[in-house]
């Protein structure tokens, strides 16, 4: 297929950085909504070690409030029981250099994806290579926290750091498009995304 058809390439002859890591956020956040399978796979992959993925979905009846937004000012984040704070980048961040970052600056940053599922919040900051995101990422988290005018600090319960590189994101989006190959029921939201993350992201 011609790389132009690409739904999530942009028509133009030059790449900017800027530009394509909002394209990337664009094309994550579309693919979350546009195929469940994925979708179902990263949170589990998030939720992995914590209580929820059992929680909201353990029973048929549950009634759950999901919403995928993308450029959500941390001001507007309210009224959450749980914080994941989700790093995608080929830098690698870990849950003690989270809570070794030291930026309280006050300010409303825009975050890049926001997922709610009830009271919890993921909120994910992406870039497209090996930058450190993780100073602004924990500065997101902060002022998500100030804005409800509550505290964070190394001792909070209510955060959760999660490293979701991009050979991670890739693993599961690989895995779910051949799955949906084998059935002959291939999503073109997720082939257009691996195709352009490859060419960027993952080798």
């Amino acid at each position: 297929m011609n790389a132009h058809l690409n739904v999530f390439k942009t028509y133009t002859k030059k790449e900017r950085t800027h530009q394509l890591e909002n394209d990337l956020t664009r094309a994550l956040a579309i693919c979350l909504q546009e195929d469940p399978l994925f979708f179902h796979e990263i949170l589990k992959l998030i939720f992995e070690d914590s209580k929820y993925f059992t929680e909201f979905f353990d029973d048929i009846n549950n009634t759950n409030e999901i919403s995928i937004e993308i450029q959500k000012n941390a001001s507007e984040i309210q009224e959450f029981e749980h914080i994941f704070a989700i790093s995608l980048s080929e830098n690698v961040m870990t849950e003690q250099h989270f809570w070794n970052q030291n930026r309280h600056t006050k300010y409303d940053p825009i975050c890049d994806i926001v997922l709610r599922i009830n009271n919890v919040v993921i909120i994910i900051e992406t870039k497209r290579d090996a930058v450190d995101c993780t100073a602004q990422l924990y500065n997101q988290i902060y002022n998500v926290f100030h804005h409800n005018e509550q505290v964070l600090d190394g001792s909070c319960k209510q955060v959760t750091p999660f490293d979701l590189n991009w050979v991670k994101l890739m693993d599961v989006a690989v895995k779910v498009l051949s799955f949906e190959r084998s059935i002959g029921s291939p999503n073109r939201f997720i082939n257009d995304f691996v195709n352009l993350v490859k060419q960027h992201n993952f080798k």
